[in-house]
């Protein structure tokens, strides 16, 4: 089972647009990662324990927080035009000369992580939220 914090740093290091990646965005990723994983091969990539709140939306605190306690990430609010501004997001990317997680992964691992950033590449947060709310039946999701 891989670190939360390798994987995080893979998805920063080798997501398809270079630029910070919201912490909402990170944290859909590495949970669509665990599902399909579970499906997969049964076990989950990391041993987080997602939670979907009343809303149907993924509970992203463990996420933010090793982000924003870690020296590997840069964490920036969000800037610009939001419309619900108590939504704000926290910004990440990797610090100069942060390892890319890579070394820590097996080949599965890797690979997987490279299909759910190629299939979300071209999906909005919107359309992320939607799907990682479908995730609710899925055994490692509490509620």
């Amino acid at each position: 089972m891989a670190s939360l914090k390798d994987v995080m740093t893979y998805i920063c290091a080798n997501q398809p647009v270079q630029s910070p990646i919201s912490d909402m965005r990170l944290a859909m990723l590495v949970a669509l990662a665990d599902y399909w994983a579970e499906n997969d091969q049964q076990a989950p990539i990391t041993a987080v324990t997602w939670q979907c709140g009343d809303d149907g939306r993924l509970q992203i605190g463990e996420v933010t927080e090793l982000a924003k306690g870690d020296e590997a990430f840069i964490v920036k609010r969000s800037t610009g035009f939001l419309l619900r501004p108590w939504e704000a997001h926290l910004m990440i990317r990797l610090a100069p000369n942060t390892p890319s997680g890579a070394e820590h992964l097996g080949a599965a691992e890797k690979h997987l992580l490279d299909i759910v950033m190629a299939r979300a590449a071209d999906m909005s947060t919107a359309e992320l939220q939607r799907l990682t709310q479908k995730m609710r039946s899925f055994p490692a999701v509490t509620q």
